[in-house]
């Protein structure tokens, strides 16, 4: 692998380009940051009814639930070893 190439799979993948068409529709993503409970799921869901609002879909992934076991999150071993839930 060269050192420009860090993501290697990059040209089997479908180009974004693609995938608008495919949904005919353009994507997005927002990224909420901010310390616990400062509010960042409730934005999440405010913005999640005003974009449906306008009928534009949207998902909310909350960092919250991405540790819950059975999702397939990798958590780090304090060896440096990996296991899957």
């Amino acid at each position: 692998m060269s050192e420009s190439n860090i993501y290697p799979i990059n040209d089997k993948l479908a180009t974004r380009k693609k995938k608008e068409v495919l949904m005919g529709c353009k994507g997005a993503a927002f990224w909420l940051l901010g310390l616990s409970g400062s509010g960042k799921s409730t934005l999440a869901i405010e913005l999640e009814k005003r974009l449906l609002s306008k009928d534009i879909f949207s998902i909310i992934l909350d960092g919250d639930k991405r540790n819950q076991p059975g999702l397939g999150i990798f958590r780090r071993r304090p060896q440096g070893k990996h296991s899957k839930d």
